[in-house]
This record gives structure tokens, sequence and C-alpha cells, in this order.
């Protein structure tokens, strides 16, 4: 995986978008898939960012400094979480927010089936 994250970093030009679609590590689909190996999610991918890796280091964090020790950059743009149909259409009917259910799923099985997240690559 990281000498994926390194290859799409060295042949992206600056200011490009990166499409991550992964499932949630806690879905069904994920565990029951035998090629799903990796845990992957926005969090993971901020670790990908210098300006995330030093004001970690700043404030005496202790997330890896993952982006320096790869000699990447990416900023995260977007990181969309994918429910449930049953569960997408209670948010629709109102009947629970997005924000709780994403809550619930770092503990809870089965509320988000995959990621969407969307990077820019950062060269100076």
């Amino acid at each position: 995986l990281l000498n994926v994250v390194k290859e799409v970093y060295r042949l992206a030009r600056p200011g490009a978008r990166v499409l991550i679609d992964c499932l949630h590590p806690r879905s069904d689909r994920f565990v029951l898939n035998p090629l799903a190996q990796h845990r992957l999610s926005p969090q993971f991918f901020r670790l990908l960012s210098k300006t995330e890796n030093l004001n970690s280091i700043a404030s005496q964090a202790t997330e890896t400094a993952l982006a320096l020790q790869l000699g990447v950059d990416f900023e995260v743009v977007k990181g969309t979480a994918l429910l449930k149909p049953e569960l997408k259409t209670r948010v629709d009917q109102q009947l629970e927010s997005i924000e709780s259910l994403v809550e619930r799923a770092a503990f809870e099985n089965n509320i988000v089936e995959a990621y969407e997240i969307e990077l820019r690559v950062v060269k100076r």
C-alpha cells in the first residue's frame, strides 16, 4: 500500500485529484472480501499530509508522520461515508442524523459500507 501511495504521488502533477473508494472495515462487505486487507479511512489519508504531520509534531501528538517518512504530500479534500441503504433512508426521512450514524460506525458494524475520499496532490 505504501509503495502505491509513493508511486501515485510520483506520477501525479501538482494539484491533481486522486479519488479513492474503499470499504469500511466494520462492514460485512469488507470482512467477507478476501482482497480487502487494509483498513483505510479519511483519517488514514490525513497522515499523508505534510501540514498535518508538522501540526502533530508541533502539538506533540502521537500520530505517525507518514507523509514526512514517505516523501509525499496529499491534502484530504473530502471524505464521504456511504451509509447502508436502509440507514440512508432514515437520514433522508430525518429520523437520524448522519453525524450520529458516523459516530456509531466507530463502534458498531454495518452502518457505513464504504468511503469515498478525494485527495489533492501537493507539490511545491
